[in-house]
């Protein structure tokens, strides 16, 4: 009985004692959630004191600080909080950075002035880097998304890692922390992942930085600017018109005004024409728009059509000459259809007109010796590219003048006004340095 007793006794000490040290130990492990929150909170509220009126991290100059890196000052060596598996979380084109801050430690005391425990931190700025869970992967389209930037660019991704990676990384759903990026895709990467995280936030992606001196990132003077939704430009529908945007010009409220003043302040010498060139590029039509009284013979704006690049008076055979006029298609990625209207007339007159005679001619048809020919097909890169039309025969004796112009669909959207042609035997010497080799020559 007295040895059953013992034993009890025995039993009950152990599992006292048992259940302090459990006791102790929650409350260590409380006590050291607390102590993480508290660093936690202290490091946001660092970082938001160095940021105030600030729009981007840029923390040269702060206490215990670098441009990319912040650490926590206090009393107390706290500098080998960076070393062994606390680096891998930290990406490699700013482990420098992070080495360069040395933190300290802070105590962390109740309201009796009792020390409840210490804390260190060291807030690294990875803005600028990619993340690796979200970009690339996507075709290119209207570039809104941070899936359809090119990764292969990067020397971890050159090709054909990148498409490597796009794949694992579907299997993989996603990487929350860069040890796991790291390892997950240690056979994937052509080199030692430098540019990528996996993690980011825009808390307003309709913002942007809109200055190309970067010194000025972190400067409280300096503000963010809205981004120009482009697709804001209002689209029109109807027959082709010259004059279909002339409402755009109405109003100094509407978005085509604020796309001016953007290129102005971008130091455009002409932003109103960066204006009508955007219009151009993005409606439906072939028909160049801006404020020129006539918009298909000014220098300023343009659309994607076939231009006049040359003519040439040649020879054809005994007593008889041709004219040949070649267009020229210098667009990317479009392309020029039979579909689009496309066509070139060429009058050809024996008389000497001047460009206002000549245009009228144009406008009335009347074309003399000339012609009009569908233009058809034409891309750049192709053998379409550049297209030669000719003229029926004509007495070499005889003196012309001619004039080219392009319709889209009737509407004129190029053209060459009316010049004599000078045989090169007969053009100054001064002029001859200016010339270049012809395929007619």
């Amino acid at each position: 009985m007295l040895a059953t007793f013992t034993l009890l006794a025995i039993g009950f000490s152990v599992a006292t004692r048992f259940e302090r040290v459990t006791a102790r130990g929650a409350l260590d492990e409380v006590r050291a959630r607390q102590l993480v929150h508290a660093g936690l909170v202290q490091a946001m509220a660092t970082v938001d004191a160095n940021m105030a009126d600030t729009v981007y991290p840029y923390w040269d100059g702060t206490t215990n600080a670098v441009a990319d890196a912040l650490g926590s000052a206090g009393s107390g060596d706290a500098h080998d909080l960076l070393s062994d598996d606390a680096v891998d979380w930290v990406p490699e084109a700013l482990r420098q950075a992070a080495s360069d801050v040395k933190p300290e430690w802070r105590n962390v005391t109740d309201g009796d002035g009792v020390t409840n425990g210490r804390i260190a931190f060291l807030v690294i700025n990875a803005s600028g880097l990619v993340d690796a869970n979200a970009a690339g992967g996507r075709p290119r389209t209207e570039g809104t998304n941070a899936g359809e930037l090119a990764l292969h660019a990067l020397p971890e991704l050159a090709a054909p890692a990148d498409d490597a990676f796009y794949a694992a990384r579907t299997v993989h759903t996603r990487y929350e922390t860069p040890p796991e990026l790291a390892r997950l895709n240690a056979g994937t990467f052509a080199a030692t992942p430098v540019n990528l995280f996996t993690y980011s936030y825009d808390p307003n992606p309709d913002t942007f930085y809109p200055y190309p001196d970067t010194s000025l990132l972190g400067c409280p003077a300096i503000t963010l600017r809205d981004r120009f939704k482009i697709n804001a430009l209002p689209a029109y529908s109807g027959p082709p018109s010259y004059t279909a945007y002339d409402a755009l010009r109405a109003s100094p409220t509407n978005a085509f005004q604020a796309l001016t003043a953007l290129f102005a302040e971008c130091g455009y010498p002409d932003p109103l024409a960066m204006a009508w060139n955007t219009v151009n590029y993005l409606d439906a039509d072939r028909l160049p728009q801006s404020d020129d009284a006539q918009p298909w013979l000014s220098a300023r704006v343009g659309e994607a059509v076939p231009l006049v690049n040359e003519l040439v008076r040649r020879g054809v055979g005994a007593g008889a000459d041709e004219l040949a006029v070649e267009l020229v298609f210098p667009f990317v990625p479009v392309e020029a259809t039979a579909g689009d209207g496309f066509a070139l007339h060429v009058g050809l007159y024996t008389n000497a007109l001047d460009e206002a005679a000549t245009a009228a001619a144009l406008d009335a048809g009347n074309l003399g010796l000339g012609f009009s020919q569908s233009v058809g097909n034409m891309a750049w890169g192709t053998t379409n590219a550049f297209r030669v039309f000719r003229s029926a025969p004509f007495a070499s004796s005889t003196a012309v003048w001619a004039a080219c112009r392009v319709t889209c669909n009737g509407v004129p959207v190029d053209q060459a006004p009316g010049v004599c042609f000078v045989e090169i035997q007969n053009l100054p010497d001064s002029v001859l340095l200016y010339l270049l080799p012809s395929r007619y020559c």
